[in-house]
């Protein structure tokens, strides 16, 4: 997928704010960043539990990153 000026990929989302999240946050973060067609695909409570964390948790990371 290209990205364009203006437009960053969802990494680079990610990426950019990494440092500012939370140790819960961080993790789910990083799982998309390595697996992102499984995050992309899998319900949001189906991920949540992979990683033994609470729903919740996806708020600030899609908020944080613009989706």
């Amino acid at each position: 997928m290209a990205t364009f000026p203006g437009n960053p990929s969802m990494a680079q989302r990610i990426a950019r704010v990494l440092p500012t999240l939370t140790r819960s946050h961080r993790q789910m973060a990083d799982y998309v960043l390595a697996h992102p067609l499984q995050a992309a695909t899998m319900p949001i409570d189906e991920l949540a539990a992979t990683l033994g964390v609470s729903g919740g948790h996806r708020q600030p990371v899609c908020t944080g990153t613009g989706i």
